[in-house]
């Protein structure tokens, strides 16, 4: 048996803040792969499938557009619509677009470029086991709660919803669509179109994620591939506000620049929430950056990781150390806790937001296990002071 030889990564990564989303190049989403959609450390999408007719559409091509949105192109391959039209391969055309931003926006446009009228079905298979991305990692997935999904028909929305001995996560899928509303039956979304030759189909869909009983604000816009959130805004400021380098050389340019994109790529801006104990709720949310430990795992406040890196980064911004010293003193320790190894003036060295923390299985809310966070701590607040001084 040949090996088989794959070009280019596997799969296809986008994240923002504390959102991941990791799927196949063909916009597949599978929880045997470590595949999904992850928010506060909970895996709220562990399955996604997508059909046209009753056959998978063939890729074309898929790419991440910005850290935070991909597109994917597809084409059909021979199939039988609805009313027993053979159609043969590669005469219809799908685009789905992607876009992260509190939640997740999918566009579909599907045009048909057959010399007939057809009618066919598109449909989307959706799963969520809301696993922790701690079981996750490990592949070691255990369900310790119900799950429970309702139908809206009249309003097209589908609900998932996860209870646990108080702790609660819930996604909602909101379809829109320029024909007629879908359908809900074996855990998909149904849609019937009908395509004249040339014309186009389109609809949306938006899963609007509810952490703690909060509904995060899904992104409306449509095919908003680029400048997608005022996340990504703020980011534009950061990088205009960063130290400017230019050499003789443009591939040092070059360089430098990439790694300055990379550098805010790996940035969390500190999502507060009022109903969230685990959540520093006085520090500011605007302009606050923590940069985190590394996609898809490690996307939290950590003590070392973050004071590391806002050393190694201070000549090209501030930012990333006044984020993770406001932070930090707000999560630092004000009393002993031998289970989460915590002592007065310590600096925690991760939080975690996902079922395991908030039930007790993990000590991480936060975590204070670590010798080196308080003083690089000490460290880097020296530092902050003796520039302020200059």
């Amino acid at each position: 048996m040949k090996p088989s030889i794959n070009v280019g990564p596997v799969n296809q990564v986008i994240h923002l803040d504390d959102e991941i989303l990791i799927c196949g190049k063909n916009a597949s989403i599978s929880s045997n792969l470590q595949q999904g959609y992850f928010i506060a450390d909970t895996r709220l999408v562990s399955g996604y499938r997508l059909h046209i007719g009753r056959t998978y559409p063939q890729l074309l091509s898929s790419s991440e557009i910005s850290e935070s949105s991909g597109r994917f192109e597809f084409t059909n391959s021979a199939l039988i619509d609805d009313v027993g039209l053979q159609i043969p391969e590669g005469n219809l055309h799908l685009r789905l677009d992607r876009i992260l931003g509190r939640g997740l926006h999918e566009d579909y446009e599907l045009v048909n470029y057959f010399d007939k009228d057809l009618v066919l079905t598109i449909e989307i298979s959706i799963e969520s086991d809301f696993a922790d991305i701690f079981d996750v990692k490990l592949n070691q997935l255990q369900r310790r709660g119900q799950i429970n999904s309702d139908w809206n028909e009249k309003r097209s929305i589908l609900s998932n919803l996860f209870i646990n001995n108080g702790f609660a996560r819930s996604v909602q899928f909101e379809a829109r669509t320029s024909g007629e509303k879908p359908a809900y039956a074996n855990g998909g979304l149904s849609f019937q179109v009908a395509l004249k030759p040339r014309e186009k189909w389109s609809a949306c869909l938006l899963w609007r994620p509810i952490i703690d009983g909060e509904f995060l604000p899904t992104r409306e816009l449509c095919h908003h591939m680029l400048n997608a959130s005022d996340t990504n805004t703020l980011a534009g400021t950061w990088v205009a506000e960063t130290t400017r380098f230019e050499t003789n050389n443009s591939m040092v340019d070059s360089a430098v620049n990439q790694a300055i994109e990379d550098l805010i790529n790996l940035r969390v801006r500190l999502q507060i929430s009022s109903t969230n104990p685990l959540m520093p709720s006085e520090v500011p949310s605007t302009d606050m950056w923590v940069p985190a430990a590394g996609v898809p795992w490690f996307v939290s406040i950590f003590g070392r990781d973050s004071l590391i890196t806002s050393l190694q980064a201070m000549h090209v911004s501030y930012k990333f150390a006044e984020g993770s010293l406001r932070a930090l003193s707000v999560l630092q320790a004000t009393e002993t806790d031998d289970n989460r190894d915590m002592q007065p003036g310590k600096i925690q060295h991760e939080l975690r937001r996902g079922e395991l923390a908030q039930l007790g299985f993990i000590p991480h809310t936060p975590y204070y296990g670590t010798h080196d966070a308080t003083p690089l701590f000490v460290l880097r607040n020296c530092s902050e002071i003796s520039i302020t001084s200059l």
